[in-house]
């Protein structure tokens, strides 16, 4: 396939995204879905445009980088709009998969032109570790890694659908709040933030913004990497702790691991999701509520 030809059928799968977000946003409850789906879903195609019209290499791998989080971020709104259910999966369907090969597509393109632009010698070998004069492995002393610490807690409320690590959860009630709620993301996105010496989410994402009313909590983590890479910094894993007395969500941990992964630009196997019970103890053992803590380690920008 050409780039040309690329460039059409990156903008026709736009229009199909503008045409269900227009469907997907009849519910009040979707309509910040169908508003991620509209950004994300036609900027594929535009900023792909812009790649191939790049002055240089560096600068087309840097725009197709952009076109890879674009696509990434388009497949992950289809995704949260198939589990809804209120989509007939016959038109849905064909949509996730266009997505999922034009994913592929732009990665495997710009794996292709990175590794052109390192020559034909192929990649530079990894140095060894600097050594010390008694031979032991020294740190360079320019590259940091940080801790942070997170911990939310909201509250049960009914007529809320139940959003934890990014999925949909099966469950009479859901959180109450001014995003979607996701407290095990919440934690996470605090303690990225607290390792990198960021003030915390409610600083970031107040709850007296309403462009970001029903804002996706997967969406807060990728802009808290953003935030990360701004300050100099880029997350290496997390370990988090949901505590609630229901629902068991051991069934969908690794579409949470996945999805959270996939957020900050982690391996899954980097993204460490545990549940527990309060032992019916306090507002959370009475199921007034769900709490989550997070640990999450970063490392500063070379």
């Amino acid at each position: 396939m050409t780039p040309r030809e690329l460039e059409e059928r990156a903008k026709q799968f736009g229009i199909r995204c503008l045409r269900l977000a227009e469907v997907v946003s009849g519910a009040v409850v979707h309509q910040p879905i169908a508003r991620q789906l509209l950004r994300s879903g036609t900027s594929v195609g535009a900023n792909y445009r812009a790649a191939n019209r790049a002055r240089s290499r560096d600068e087309f791998i840097a725009k197709l980088g952009t076109v890879v989080e674009e696509a990434d971020e388009t497949l992950h709104w289809l995704e949260l709009i198939r589990e809804t259910r209120r989509i007939p999966a016959a038109r849905l369907d064909p949509l996730i998969l266009e997505a999922s090969e034009l994913l592929a597509i732009f990665s495997s393109s710009r794996k292709t032109a990175k590794s052109n632009r390192e020559g034909p010698a192929g990649p530079k070998p990894a140095r060894s570790p600097a050594r010390s004069a008694n031979n032991q492995i020294t740190r360079s002393p320019n590259r940091q890694m940080r801790v942070g610490l997170g911990y939310d807690i909201h509250r049960l409320v009914a007529g809320r659908p139940l959003i934890l690590g990014g999925v949909r959860i099966p469950h009479a009630m859901g959180l109450d709040g001014h995003s979607d709620a996701d407290v095990l993301c919440h934690a996470i996105a605090d303690a990225l933030l607290g390792a990198a010496g960021q003030r915390d989410i409610g600083h970031h994402f107040p709850n007296t913004d309403e462009s970001i009313r029903g804002i996706s909590s997967i969406e807060i983590l990728r802009r808290v990497r953003t935030i990360l890479k701004a300050a100099g910094f880029e997350p290496v894993n997390v370990d988090a702790t949901l505590v609630a007395e229901a629902p068991k969500i051991g069934p969908h941990i690794d579409r949470m691991q996945a999805r959270i992964a996939r957020a900050i630009r982690l391996k899954p196997g980097c993204v460490g999701i545990k549940a527990t019970t309060n032992e019916m103890l306090g507002a959370l053992g009475r199921r007034e509520g769900m709490a989550a803590l997070a640990v999450a380690s970063v490392r500063s920008i070379d």
